[in-house]
């Protein structure tokens, strides 16, 4: 069984799935693993900003997190 999810908050992706898919402007720009897809040069094009992908080893979760400059 296969369920698709839209998010703006790509946090949620290390949540709940496997796999990904990042758009920009409608067109695709990556496809994979979620650990391939949602990586800060990734959501840095997609949003823009420069994002980091951190791990919170107190909650065993990675997260999403904008940088300034």
């Amino acid at each position: 069984m296969s369920i698709v999810m839209n998010t703006h908050m790509p946090d949620h992706a290390f949540l709940v799935g496997s796999r990904a898919a990042a758009l920009n402007g409608g067109k695709l720009v990556a496809l994979g693993e979620v650990e391939t897809v949602v990586t800060g040069k990734t959501m840095s094009s997609v949003y823009g900003v420069k994002v980091a992908v951190r791990e919170i080893e107190d909650m065993k979760r990675k997260v999403c997190l904008p940088l300034r400059g």
